[in-house]
């Protein structure tokens, strides 16, 4: 037969007419065996000879099959047969082939065949393996499909090209010609539609694939029906899942000693339907290794099993010989299979020996780099493509075939000179694949090649993909046609093809004529026997299927073919070539088990999705910590995505109340739930409040709360991740680690991420380890690396005009966003107070009506009570008219709101919300979460608020209030302290409800006296410190609020009911500035009560009740607390140790039990105490000065550093040197010890650093500095080393190498000292020139610049927790910073002088302070932190002075800030103004009438106006600096001369301070002089009757205390008798002279930023249970006891 002959049909029966009385055929005995009739047979070919075979009817839905490769109509109800067993008198639509050539009996090609079944509706379960197939095969090419039909139809689908669930893949064969693109019906187009709007079910389907796989991972048999299942989810597999489901088939194939069928059916069948990049050369490899081994004894077993392992090695291969395959080592692995093979070659059976030869041919064209079809293709000028089997099949049809073939058959005959001649010149790759042709030209030329097996590989390949057409022409047009192997190979394709039920039913059909047709061939196909004995076979095994309709027409065909003679049969083998669908789906139905959960999980995701609208969010900013600059900010959610992504467990997110943590949490959690994927970690927002057990059960109640059974939980807790979102810690008043409680991430426990907010002031000292997560080892550590925390800023102005701008459009407003911003900008302090964003919301509600006929809105106070109220009020009033607006509202409810609207609906609505807050407070023990179960609750309390009764509804659903099922709550926690705070104070308005004007407040109540439940008279409000907050507000603005709390206070001294009441009222007092200066206490019972900071000058307290009262910081001079009870009284620190000599330096040593001092002497100069007992226990230094000390870590010895240049080392156990450490070549100014002890380091001014081994003294290295050294510190982690100097840089080192590690170079001047903060994160520099710095370790970046010091900064120290650092100077004060945004805490005057050095305790619980008097001071770090003022100045006062009218007083500080005071009350008042130019090295002074300031920048004085607040003429000419622009009246003799203008001598000698004079001046009046001098006193000199015209000046009064350096003192022009003292401490003093007894008396009136205990002349006779070390500290304070008390 010539190449491109077709093959002609035969007619049907020809030759073979069954009327013929020939012997008994073999055809007839085959249908005897099943059963059928000769006369059946007729029938059937009488109904099938009616139909033509051109006449391609597609077949009826009812025998549409389970699975088919035509794109099949689904109906609009989605029900679709499942099998298709058509009975037998049914019409067929097989026509005869009678009338139609063989060539053109497919003569189209078709999509590939596909499962198809029917389509689940959306969000119903997958019930069967095959509709999962199906679902996934949609996702992967569906969407793709209809893109393209759209774009070709001009049209777009953004709900396709947004999603981004469904995959991009297209299929492989979509772009190859001749091949079918498949084409989505409208069904499935509908279907693809839905899923590609919802990437969680596609998430879901994905998923149940993987889930799928891994239960057959974990199925020990893996039986035929799980296999079966499995592979036929190949085509749907992402690569991870497809390799790690073949290495599970490879892994159990190999591990068997007898061949499973199935599993080796499954290993082929993944293998050839791999997709591109998903095989490695390995898995084939091996693959073929197990099967040749099982090969080798084959010969022995029967023929099935032989026939089913050559089938597996054949289909192997032929996936080898179309990829790229590499590592077929020709020795160890190719030689081997092939001699196994050839040992078959013996069979007698023509199918075992027709697979032995096709095996043993692909082996021969197992290729190197290329694939073999590849190599023909390019051989004869095709173009490449990519392997088969892999990409696509580009380029590759019947044309391209044979014209291939035939140029590689001249080839052969070529001379191997002329294969070689064109392999010159090339490159290596060229080569190599040129290689490949070489081989197969030379294995031709022998006859070791085949061209059958390229034709039948390619026909294979056409008919995997459906081209149907293109293999037929391929069979009738190949060169090969008529040798017996290429027969025997079609006919095995089309025997498979009409077996496969993957095909429709015309496709099967037509399979078998083909078969029937190549059986009457009478050329070419006649002479091979076995060939048409295989022909026999094929269709008498298509008898046994269960389809009907194929069996019918195998029968009608059967009936023109038969046998002649007797031969022998040939052995019957299965033709199927994939394994059969399967009938269950076992491992699906396990793992819908683990995936119901999914829809659980869908369900509660919805539902907070629905829920989860926010109206206006503002990405909030934050910093690192506590410690972190202010400056150093970024955005929160970055934090915390970068969080979720590595291994840190816990983020713990601080922020103050109403700082928006809440709010974040939300959108977090709204953010993780649309992201979420199946599988991924599972968002869960957990409101810390309304859970119940939080300690042990966190995450089990609150996923009952969302409806999960038991046993769900249970499944979740051992399969699935969680990120916690954990809200509102503060307010489930907890104190555990809910992370160690609830053993979260060890094993068998959650598997979780922490996300838990907390608000600031919640926390205490040691805060962390409320939160880091501890290791779970023996010791249960806490393990620090897994803890991350950050902390919310306050809104920056353009995060507030963000808000408003949001806010605006949200409904209608009165204003736009211009109008809103104006007025947050021009009333006083607003915009500062809003920057709380909670607070800026209720601003935002309220402003519209606290402007309101406003027009001088400068003048306008708002406090934070007043911004709630306000609020309120307009929630309430919206309600009302809202519900008065509501035409569905019932004839009762109609009625009721009537009733409260004429009782003063918005006056009960706050009743209603006060009520409540009481009753959380009282009953709920503060949880602000009510859980409220109508059947359970009707006899509880809460029946009173949530009940159904008519009123409580209406005035529930219009409080501010929210819920979430059967859980209320406040809209905030600081809503619910602020209606708390009403039941103690209850504003009431005197104007209609609809004006909104919060300064019009009256107590609601007449007195408080008689209300003995209010909160006020039940417990200490000390643990409210937001409800204190409130109830200051009111306080200050409203006299009559102050007016009944005195009358409390003044109630308990007759009243021991009214203790408590009276401890809050004078908290509350106090706390808002209200200060008792000369009251009369006497009596008043107070227990517990916090004065820290008050002012109790000249105040009476006898008989008082002041057990375990907070008195640190107070202004006790000449107070008297005769007869008081003062158990357990705090004074904030302990009695000072009075030294003999100046002191340089102090520490503690790490165990906190010694303190050493140096003195400024030169021998004994070191001075260790015992700190339980504050005695001196070894006086130690040799004979120079000491300068600087450090204890090891262990606490036995301590280094020392002196002005000889020798660095010593003493033992402390007794005092002794144990050795001296010589080579500094001048003062040694600091040393240190490394934190493991083995290294001491120290810095001297002969500008080096020396490190020294501590346990020889040996110098290891010296490190240089450009000046003198002043300071060096190691990290904590004693890696690195800093050293600082008055080169003005900070220098890091590696402390093992003393390798430079970097330089930090600051612009503030020579830097005195440093410290490492705990976490090693950040250093604080002291300066010369008194300012601080913090710099980040990690980055180099510099950090806030706290100022305040007036003078050098002489040292400075980290709290041992990293929250505060505190530095002392030689402007005699101490200065506690907030390490996170380097704010003033807390100020401590000192004693006069320098303050030298300064350090923690270990514990962290007091601070040592001492300097050039000679005292060192033991404060508690604690009660000296809570005790702060709000810092009005930042830098050292310069100057105070009255205005004209003497109503107020103007301040003026370093940092350019002038400052109003109320005169008489101390308020702080609206004017404030900070200069334009920086006043950091100038002079400035206030006018006498206080309405300009002039400043000084070198011989520049500038004059501004301070009404006006712009600066005014400049006055230049000078030609030198000016030394002053101000007149001082210093006197360094300590004496006043007062000068007669008319003559130039002094007429009089005013003589009593002791030191230099600061500051005279005179009254207004002229009669009196107050005078300050360096000894921290003042004098006030009266004018004495003249006489003889003579001067007499009388000291009439000493004002002596606790001061610091004066900077000058003002006559009130106004008011007599009355003068202002300013202090470069920063406080402000207010004097009222008083006559009494015939003498004068100075009494404080008030006073600011005192920041000092003050006890001179406090009396304290008979005071009871005052402990000895507070009567030692009051006796130092200046305080008078009895003689016989001071004994005791």
């Amino acid at each position: 037969m010539t190449k491109g002959s077709p093959i002609q049909p035969h007619a049907m029966g020809g030759g073979n007419d069954s009327n013929t009385n020939e012997p008994t055929r073999r055809r007839d005995k085959v249908l005897g065996f099943f059963g059928i009739q000769k006369s059946k047979t007729k029938e059937l070919k009488n109904k099938a000879s009616k139909h033509s075979l051109s006449a391609q009817v597609p077949p009826r839905a009812a025998e549409v099959p389970f699975v088919t490769s035509q794109p099949c109509k689904i109906p609009a109800d989605n029900s679709l047969s499942v099998a298709s067993s058509a009975s037998e008198d049914k019409p067929w639509t097989t026509p005869s082939i009678e009338a139609k050539s063989i060539s053109d009996i497919y003569h189209e090609n078709l999509p590939k065949p596909v499962i198809k079944t029917e389509l689940p509706s959306f969000l119903d379960r997958i019930e069967v393996t095959q509709q999962l197939v199906y679902c996934n095969r949609l996702l992967i090419d569906g969407q793709a499909t209809i893109l393209r039909a759209n774009a070709a139809q001009g049209l777009t689908d953004e709900s396709f090209s947004e999603s981004q669930g469904v995959s991009s893949t297209v299929s492989q064969n979509s772009a190859v010609p001749g091949v079918q693109t498949w084409e989505p019906d409208e069904a499935e187009r509908a279907w693809i539609k839905a899923i590609g709007q919802d990437t969680i079910q596609q998430d879901h389907l994905r998923w149940l694939v993987a889930k799928v796989i891994q239960e057959f991972a974990k199925d020990d048999l893996k039986g035929s029906s799980v296999i079966a299942e499995v592979v036929i989810l190949g085509p749907v597999l992402d690569r991870e899942t497809y390799r790690s489901l073949l290495s599970c088939f490879i892994t159990k194939l190999g591990s068997g000693t007898i061949l499973d069928v199935a599993l080796l059916q499954g290993v082929v069948h993944l293998v050839e339907i791999n997709s591109p990049g998903y095989l490695e050369d390995d898995d084939l490899v091996k693959t073929l290794a197990v099967l040749r081994q099982h090969l080798q004894g084959a010969h022995k077993s029967s023929s099935e099993y032989l026939y089913q392992i050559l089938i597996a090695i054949s289909r192997l291969l032929d996936v080898m010989v179309n990829s790229s395959v590499r590592g077929v080592n020709r020795v160890e692995k190719h030689q081997p299979l092939v001699a196994a093979l050839r040992e078959l070659k013996d069979a007698t059976d023509p199918i075992i020996y027709f697979q032995v030869d096709y095996a043993l041919q692909a082996c021969q064209y197992i290729p190197d780099d290329e694939s073999t079809l590849q190599a023909v293709l390019r051989f004869s000028g095709g173009l490449a493509f990519a392997a088969l089997g892999a990409a696509s099949v580009c380029k590759l049809d019947p044309a391209n075939l044979f014209n291939s073939l035939d140029t590689l058959r001249q080839a052969v005959g070529q001379a191997y000179e002329v294969t070689k001649s064109m392999m010159e010149g090339m490159e290596a790759p060229q080569k190599d694949r040129f290689g490949a042709i070489q081989s197969l030209l030379h294995g031709i030329r022998k006859g070791t090649k085949h061209e059958w097996y390229l034709t039948l590989l390619a026909a294979k390949t056409f008919v995997r993909d459906g081209r149907l057409a293109d293999f037929n022409q391929t069979v009738c047009g190949a060169y090969c046609g008529s040798e017996r192997a290429f027969q025997l190979g079609v006919c095995q394709i089309l025997g498979e093809i009409a077996t496969d039920p993957l095909w429709d039913l015309l496709t099967r059909q037509h399979a078998i004529d083909f078969l029937g047709a190549l059986f009457r061939m009478k050329t070419g196909w006649k002479q091979h026997s076995e060939v048409k004995q295989y022909v026999f076979i094929i269709i008498t095994q298509l008898l046994q299927l269960q389809d009907t309709t194929i069996k019918n027409h195998a029968l009608v065909v059967l009936q023109d073919i038969d046998l002649e003679g007797n031969s022998t049969f040939a052995a019957s083998y299965s033709l199927k070539s994939r394994l059969p669908l399967p009938e269950s789906s076992p491992l699906l139905i396990r793992a819908r088990k683990i995936q119901y959960l999914e829809y659980e999980i869908r369900r509660v995701r919805l539902q907070r999705l629905d829920e989860a609208r926010q109206g206006v969010y503002i990405p909030p900013m934050a910093k690192a910590n506590l410690q972190a600059s202010d400056e150093d900010l970024f955005p929160l959610m970055d934090k915390v995505q970068e969080f979720l992504s590595d291994e840190r467990r816990v983020m713990l997110i601080l922020g103050d109340s109403g700082a928006g943590k809440s709010t974040f949490n939300k959108h977090l959690e709204t953010e993780l739930l649309r992201s979420y994927t199946i599988g991924s970690y599972i968002p869960l927002f957990i409101n810390l409040p309304a859970i119940e057990r939080p300690i042990k059960k966190l995450m089990s109640e609150q996923l009952e709360e969302h409806g999960f059974s038991d046993s769900q939980i249970q499944e979740l807790k051992q399969h699935r991740r969680f990120i916690i979102i954990c809200d509102g810690y503060d307010e489930s008043q907890l104190t555990t680690n809910l992370y160690t409680t609830n053993f979260f991430n060890r094993p068998g426990q959650w598997k979780v991420k922490m996300v838990i907010t907390c608000r600031s002031q919640y926390l205490g000292l040691d805060y962390r380890d409320c939160f880091v997560p501890q290791g779970g080892d023996h010791y249960d550590r806490p393990v620090p690396d897994l803890f991350d925390e950050a902390v919310i800023s306050p809104f920056s102005k353009e995060q507030i005009k963000s808000y408003v701008e949001q806010y605006v459009p949200l409904e209608p407003r009165p204003w736009v966003t211009e109008d809103y911003m104006e007025r947050l900008t021009t009333i006083p302090n607003l915009l500062e107070l809003v920057r709380n964003p909670f607070l800026l919301s209720l601003a935002l509600e309220a402003l519209p009506g606290v402007t309101e006929h406003k027009q001088e809105l400068s003048k306008i106070k708002i406090t934070r009570a007043q911004l709630y109220d306000t609020f309120v009020d307009h929630w309430l009033g919206v309600n009302k008219r809202r519900l008065k607006g509501n035409i569905a509202l019932c004839k009762e409810d109609r009625a009721t709101l009537n009733q409260l609207i004429d009782a003063g609906f918005v006056s009960l609505g706050i009743d209603y919300s006060t009520r409540l807050a009481l009753a959380i407070f009282d009953k709920q023990k503060r949880n602000p979460v009510v859980h409220y179960i109508p059947l359970q609750d009707r006899t509880s309390w809460k029946e009173e608020f949530f009940g159904q009764c008519a009123q409580t509804r209406l005035l529930r659903e219009s409080s501010p209030l929210s819920r979430t099922g059967n859980q209320y709550r406040f809209l905030h926690r600081s809503m619910l302290e602020y209606f708390f705070s009403r039941t103690i104070y209850n504003p009431a308005k005197t104007v209609n409800e609809d004006e909104l004007d919060p300064q019009s407040e009256t107590p609601l109540s007449a007195s408080l006296l008689s209300d003995a439940i209010s909160p006020l008279f039940l417990g200490n409000l000390l643990s409210e410190p937001s409800v204190i907050q409130f109830l200051c507000d009111r306080v200050k603005s409203n006299p009559k609020f102050e007016q009944q709390l005195r009358a409390v206070i003044e109630q308990s001294k007759t009243d021991a009911k009214a203790s408590f009441a009276a401890t809050n009222s004078m908290t509350i007092l106090v706390r808002a500035g209200v200060n008792f200066n000369g009251a009369d206490l006497r009596g008043v019972s107070i227990p517990g009560a916090d004065l820290s900071a008050g002012q109790f000058d000249y105040a009476l307290f006898q008989g008082a009740d002041l057990k375990g009262v907070n008195l640190s910081g107070c202004w006790l001079r000449q107070a008297d607390l005769s007869g008081a009870l003062m158990k357990k009284v705090q004074f904030g620190e302990l009695p000072y140790l009075k030294v003999d000599d100046p002191v340089e330096a102090c520490a503690y040593s790490p165990d906190g039990k010694m303190f050493a001092l140096c003195l400024c002497k030169d021998e004994d100069c070191i001075s260790i105490y015992d700190t339980s007992l504050w005695a001196e226990i070894h006086r130690i230094g040799g004979s120079a000065t000491v300068a600087n000390v450090a204890f090891s870590p262990n606490s036995q010895s301590i280094v020392s550093g002196g002005h000889d240049g020798m660095v010593r080392l003493w033992d402390c156990t007794n005092g002794q040197e144990m050795f001296a450490m010589e080579g500094h070549g001048s003062f040694v100014r600091s040393v240190a010890f490394s934190p493991c002890g083995k290294q001491i380091a120290s810095a001297s001014y002969d500008k080096t650093v020396r490190l020294w081994d501590s346990q020889t003294g040996q110098n290891l290295c010296i490190l240089g500095h450009n000046h003198f050294v002043m300071s060096v510190k190691y990290s904590p982690n004693g890696e690195r080393l800093v050293s600082c100097g008055w080169d003005q840089r900070i220098r890091f080192w590696d402390s093992a190498t003393g390798k430079p590690e970097g330089v930090l170079r600051p612009s503030l001047g020579p830097i005195i000292c440093l410290a490492y903060s705990p976490d090693g994160q950040w250093v604080v520099s002291g300066h010369c020139c008194g300012r601080l710095r913090l710099w980040n370790t990690v980055t180099n970046e510099p950090g806030p610049i706290p100022q305040g010091h007036a003078s050098s900064v002489n040292n400075v120290v980290f709290s041992p927790n990293g929250q505060w650092f505190a530095s002392c100077s030689c402007d005699q004060s101490i200065r506690l910073w907030d390490a996170s945004t380097g704010t003033l805490v807390s100020m401590i005057s000192g004693d006069g002088a320098s303050i030298t050095c300064i350090a923690f305790s270990p514990d962290g619980h007091h601070i040592a302070s001492a300097g050039l008097e000679g005292k060192v001071r033991l404060r508690v770090t604690s009660l000296s932190a809570s005790n702060f003022e709000v810092q009005y100045h930042i830098g050292s006062l310069r100057k105070a002075t009255y205005s004209p009218d003497g109503r107020s007083i103007l301040s003026a500080s370093s940092d350019g800030t002038i400052r109003q005071w109320d005169s008489q009350s101390g308020m702080p008042g609206s004017f404030s103004f900070k200069l334009m130019e920086s006043l950091s090295s100038q002079f400035y002074d206030l006018s006498p009438d206080g309405s300009q300031v002039a400043t000084r920048n070198g011989s520049v004085i500038r004059l501004w106006n301070l009404q006006t607040r712009t600066a005014g003429p400049t006055l230049e000419g000078y030609s030198a600096e000016l030394p002053s622009i101000f007149f001082s009246p210093c006197v360094h003799d300590g004496s006043i001369k007062l000068w007669n203008l008319h003559s130039d001598e002094s007429d009089v000698d005013l003589e009593g301070h002791k030191y230099e004079i600061d500051n005279i001046v005179y009254s207004s009046c002229g009669q009196w002089i107050a005078s300050s001098s360096e000894d921290k006193s003042v004098r006030l000199w009266h004018r004495q009757q003249q006489s003889n015209e003579s001067e007499s000046w009388l000291c009439v009064s000493i004002v002596s205390g606790s001061f610091g350096k004066f900077c000058n003192l003002a006559w009130n022009p106004i008011v007599p008798m009355e003068f202002v003292t300013a202090c470069k401490d920063g406080s402000i003093r207010v004097w009222r002279v008083l006559s009494s007894d015939g003498g004068f008396v100075v009494k404080l009136l008030w006073g600011f930023n005192l920041g000092i205990l003050c006890a001179a002349g406090t009396i304290l006779e008979g005071v009871i249970g005052l402990s000895p070390t507070n009567k030692k500290l009051m006796t130092q304070s200046g305080a008078i006891f009895p003689v016989h008390e001071q004994d005791d």
